[in-house]
């Protein structure tokens, strides 16, 4: 089976090539490939220095660190964040876009 993600949503922005300064940051919403739903995922790229078990490695990135929220899961999280009766809780992109409203 092919497990190639360089190109998915949850990998790609993480990479030097598109992230030369190393940012943690949020994915637009996306349908998860493995059938979870419509997700957002926060990211973090992650690079070694020096020896770790028999590699010597030299600020090289290794790796992706990232955690998904499903967003029928945001949905009743945020439905219960109500500080003042109108309040309206919201998530939105680094890009100004809304994700998602209660």
């Amino acid at each position: 089976a092919d497990n190639d993600i360089s190109e998915e949503p949850f990998f790609k922005p993480l990479t030097p090539a598109e992230n030369p300064g190393r940012q943690k940051m949020w994915t637009a919403p996306y349908v998860d490939p493995a059938g979870g739903g419509i997700m957002i995922t926060a990211l973090a790229p992650l690079y070694l220095n020096g020896k770790f078990r028999g590699h010597d490695f030299n600020d090289e990135f290794v790796a992706g660190l990232g955690i998904d929220i499903v967003l029928n899961t945001m949905e009743s999280t945020i439905a219960e964040l109500m500080p003042t009766a109108k309040a309206l809780p919201m998530v939105v992109s680094d890009e100004g876009f809304l994700i998602f409203a209660s």
